[in-house]
């Protein structure tokens, strides 16, 4: 007498679906190249390619909770630090990986970002396989070396003046950024050179950039605008410890080129 037996049922693996990246970056360039990369990661989907820091934090707001975040950290107005805060603070995406992308790479930075949730941290100029690996590292939980204050050729000065500009606001990719942070780094070495702000200072920079004087100091005189139009002013306040401007009142370049100076110059000094 035959008996029917079950037949075992053997259900097939199926593949799990693409993890979802959203990219966040104020580099067009850098924006494709990596796009290019991840169209060809069957594994990953690009879902978002952003270049501003409001623009992500809207599209969290509306409900999208992607895998992983490539972050950019110099980004108009709403610049990758206070990104990263107010997704903490709204809790948006609390499980969500981050890779940050900067263009300098202190040693407290880094540990301070990797405490505040950051999975890694890439220093640029990088190929965009460097962070690809990272990315990979996220999700296969592997350990990658991030990078210390020791890899970086940027002098401690630079470093420090992109740092507080950084903290201020004042964005990279406006002209007035380059101008600005070229009349800090004079006051600092030459503080006489501020007795002279129209003669020596302005042309010395314009030599340097190829430009005239007097474009140099409207593009500084710009970009010290946009820090009071976007409210940044409390950074201000905040980087160096006591309240110095109100969002009404507004410096002369000079004087808010000896400000940046005088506080970089006592840092140096201690």
């Amino acid at each position: 007498m035959m008996t029917n037996t079950p037949l075992e049922l053997v259900s097939k693996p199926t593949a799990s679906p693409p993890k979802k990246i959203i990219l966040v970056d104020s580099d067009a360039t850098a924006r494709e190249k990596l796009k290019n990369l991840f169209d060809r990661q069957p594994e990953y989907d690009l879902c978002a390619t952003l270049s501003d820091g409001m623009e992500a934090l809207e599209y969290f707001r509306a409900g999208n909770t992607p895998d992983l975040m490539i972050l950019d950290m110099l980004l108009s107005t709403v610049d990758g630090e206070t990104l990263l805060n107010l997704l903490r603070y709204e809790k948006l995406a609390p499980d969500m990986h981050i890779v940050v992308t900067t263009a300098f790479a202190r040693e407290d930075l880094v540990v301070a970002a990797l405490r505040s949730g950051v999975s890694h941290f890439v220093v640029r100029p990088c190929p965009p396989e460097s962070i690809l690996r990272r990315v990979q590292a996220c999700f296969n939980h592997l350990v990658l070396p991030e990078p210390v204050a020791a890899a970086s050729e940027t002098p401690p000065l630079d470093e420090k003046i992109t740092t507080l500009f950084l903290t201020i606001g004042i964005p990279a990719h406006i002209k007035g950024y380059h101008f600005l942070r070229e009349a800090v780094r004079l006051a600092v070495l030459q503080p006489d050179v501020m007795e002279h702000v129209t003669k020596r200072l302005y042309p010395s920079i314009a030599a340097r950039f190829r430009t005239e004087p007097g474009k140099v100091e409207r593009a500084i005189r710009h970009a010290i605008d946009v820090v009071w139009t976007r409210g940044r002013v409390e950074n201000i306040n905040k980087a160096f410890g006591i309240p110095i401007y109100t969002g009404k009142v507004r410096p002369t370049n000079s004087e808010f080129i000896a400000l940046i100076a005088d506080r970089l110059f006592a840092r140096r000094i201690a």
